[in-house]
């Protein structure tokens, strides 16, 4: 039976224990480093490439508008060419209208936060069990609610990764864009940075579950490390023109995938949007019920 009280106790626990791990911290420290370089290179070649724009077009008509880059996102003719590549004009307008630092932070961390979970929380329960300190654990609660304490400590350090590299973010945005449009760069990033949570969490639920079937912390590694290559070619071969031709039920299957759920996270309808973070959750939890059922019935 789970118990909340201890499950968030041992959630703290974990999380204080890994932000003091230096290999948790190494990891988000260059999470966020490679957040803030990737996020600068993005910005001062869009800054380069709109002043490249706007001497060409002086040259070709003797003046050009102050701001290109916006001057590009009203034009219909990008409207179309998205509304093509989204195949939807909402999301399309949607897209247009962001802040395009907002957007491309979202895109890298939805890529990279798997990884980033991988790095840092796959080894969560096995490494304990390992040791054999989890023992002095279950003398005082449960497996549910000390397993649990541990996917909530790990989601928790999650937590402070996104939120890191949206701040990251944020201060790129600030020193190379200016101040022009900070509500709209803070709104873009904290909306993708519940997105890239939600897409970390389905991975976390699923290595901490593998991480419950196993005493070997490489064995672990390794487990994890093939289970996020078969999400990702997995996902990629049943969503083929192939499989969606010759097999009847391709599409439903493919939703088990996580990645299957990321382009939803995009849209501006909610009622898109949430049914595809619920369905991340849902797969996390799962995916930790799984290995649990393992982990209740053996030796710690």
């Amino acid at each position: 039976m789970l118990n909340i009280g201890n499950a968030t106790t041992v959630a703290g626990f974990d999380l204080m224990d890994s932000l003091r791990s230096r290999r948790a911290v190494v990891v988000l420290a260059l999470y966020v480093a490679g957040t803030a370089a990737a996020s600068w290179v993005f910005a001062t070649s869009l800054q380069a490439l709109a002043e490249v724009g706007r001497t060409a077009a002086i040259e070709q008509f003797g003046s050009a508008p102050e701001d290109v880059l916006e001057q590009i996102r009203k034009s219909d003719g990008l409207h179309k060419v998205i509304t093509r590549l989204v195949k939807d004009p909402a999301l399309a307008t949607e897209l247009i209208s962001a802040h395009p630092l907002g957007l491309f932070y979202g895109g890298l961390a939805m890529v990279f936060v798997p990884v980033l979970v991988l790095l840092t929380s796959c080894t969560s329960v096995s490494a304990e069990v390992a040791c054999g300190s989890s023992r002095f654990a279950l003398f005082r609660t449960d497996r549910l609610s000390w397993a649990s304490g541990k996917l909530l400590g790990q989601a928790l350090l999650l937590a402070v990764g996104v939120v890191g590299g949206a701040a990251a973010a944020f201060l790129v945005g600030l020193g190379t864009f200016g101040v022009s449009e900070p509500l709209s760069l803070v709104l873009w990033l904290a909306k993708m940075s519940i997105c890239a949570w939600a897409v970390g969490f389905a991975y976390l639920g699923i290595f901490t579950g593998i991480s419950q079937t196993t005493r070997s912390v490489p064995w672990t590694r390794a487990l994890c490390f093939l289970m996020l290559m078969f999400l990702g070619v997995g996902r990629l071969v049943l969503s083929s023109r192939w499989f969606a031709e010759n097999v009847a039920f391709s599409q439903a299957l493919v939703k088990i995938f996580p990645g299957a759920h990321r382009g939803a996270l995009w849209h501006p309808d909610l009622s898109v949007g949430l049914p595809a973070i619920a369905a991340l959750l849902t797969i996390g939890i799962l995916g930790f019920f799984a290995g649990h059922l393992v982990f209740a019935r053996r030796d710690t």
